[in-house]
């Protein structure tokens, strides 16, 4: 097996990310805004704001759809995310009031916090999947590239280690790297489901007042409440970046030599003397010698 061949059968496909970021904005839409900005409209002769809890329901089962089977996410990311929002949703059923985990017969728990967590988890992988194809267009092309990002157990495999890197390298700047880092420890919040899943825990109410990007004014825009203000940030934030790979590859990086071959070249002495001023390192019957002046007679060096 070549190490092409090699290369190609341990690295990943790129997610595919698109059906879930239309059915996302769609959900976000029907669930969130429009019925904030038109709470009193009918549609059929249905409330709007039934309407989007039902969309908002059918969306969060079509982005679960998506991650299963559609997203090339590793299996065991697919997996974990949807046992992780289960736990979530277990847990949060135990801490809070009664009218919640009770109320519609059981079901307005799953029916209010499912599109929320389906939202946090699109939002996070589109964001993580433009990270890292900004690194790849600023890496010199070759596998090594494709081993640090894509490989199972990718050094650079993570959100967070893409993040980093981006901000290390000058990829993204200081506003980009705090608001990434804020809807990432959010999106952990939901995942690890320490105290449940729901915007109203103080931890993440706490993250979400943190964020930075522009709200709007006037119009009611609720820009107080936490889901509202981290579906305003994802939302500036893959605004900002999601053409930034093809930006970057303008300045992507190329091979370079920084010293000539000959620069490591064993030599003999006595045809040809180094250079002045430049370190050698000289080998004869006494051993090595480095930094001689006037080398003894028939050594050879390097330099």
């Amino acid at each position: 097996m070549t190490i092409m061949q090699t290369n190609e059968s341990t690295s990943r496909k790129p997610l595919r990310l698109w059906p879930g970021v239309v059915i996302a904005i769609v959900l976000a839409l029907a669930r969130f805004v429009i019925p904030v900005l038109a709470p009193d409209a009918m549609l059929f002769g249905l409330p709007l704001i039934f309407i989007g809890v039902v969309v908002g329901v059918l969306g969060a089962l079509a982005i679960v759809i998506w991650w299963l089977f559609f997203s090339r996410a590793p299996w065991s990311d697919r997996l974990g995310a949807i046992a992780l929002m289960v736990v979530a949703l277990l847990v949060t059923s135990r801490v809070v009031h009664e009218s919640i985990s009770n109320g519609m017969m059981g079901m307005m728990l799953p029916f209010s916090a499912v599109p929320v967590v389906s939202l946090a988890l699109v939002a996070a992988a589109l964001i993580d999947d433009k990270l890292g194809e900004t690194l790849r267009s600023f890496f010199c092309k070759g596998p090594s590239a494709a081993k640090l990002l894509d490989d199972n157990n990718a050094a650079l495999g993570t959100f967070s280690s893409r993040s980093e890197a981006c901000f290390a390298l000058g990829l993204i700047d200081d506003y980009e790297y705090g608001e990434i880092a804020l809807i990432r420890k959010v999106r952990n919040e939901f995942a690890h489901a320490k105290h449940g899943t729901s915007f109203q825990i103080p931890r993440v109410q706490g993250l979400c007042s943190s964020l930075k990007s522009d709200l709007p004014e006037g119009a009611g825009w609720p820009i107080n409440d936490p889901r509202f203000r981290f579906m305003n940030a994802a939302v500036a934030i893959v605004l900002r970046i999601y053409h930034r790979p093809e930006w970057v590859a303008l300045e992507q990086r190329q091979p370079k030599s920084w010293l000539p071959i000959s620069a490591s070249e064993w030599r003999m002495f006595e045809k040809e003397k180094p250079p002045p001023g430049i370190p050698v390192m000289l080998m004869g019957a006494t051993g090595p010698v480095v930094g001689v002046k006037q080398p003894p007679s028939k050594l050879s060096g390097t330099e």
